[in-house]
């Protein structure tokens, strides 16, 4: 069954949003989740060895982030798009939605 993209659509107050990585990149925050009793620890990146145990896998995120959100208007609506990925022969990009919608 798909994930409706509605479920991460959040209020996210602007002064927490990073604006620039932090270096060195190991001070990076980071959030320990207890599975069982839902318990939170908040620490750094550099103290992920501790959490990690014989046989557990780590996947590691290679991507880079352009900018990639674009707002404007359609008569008198606001619309907001998201560029997913550029098509570099055609200089376009695919593009999704609030509403979850590819366009």
């Amino acid at each position: 069954m798909p994930i409706s993209v509605k479920l991460f659509d959040y209020h996210l107050p602007p002064e927490l949003i990073a604006q620039a990585s932090v270096e060195p990149r190991d001070q990076s925050r980071l959030l320990v989740l207890e599975k069982q009793s839902g318990k939170r620890e908040h620490k750094l990146f550099f103290e992920i060895i501790d959490e990690l145990k014989a046989g557990d896998v780590l996947v590691m995120n290679m991507t880079k982030v352009f900018k990639a959100r674009l707002r404007g208007h359609v008569g008198e609506k606001e619309v907001e798009v998201f560029l997913l990925r550029e098509i570099k022969r055609e200089k376009v990009g695919r593009v999704k939605g609030r509403n979850g919608k590819y366009c």
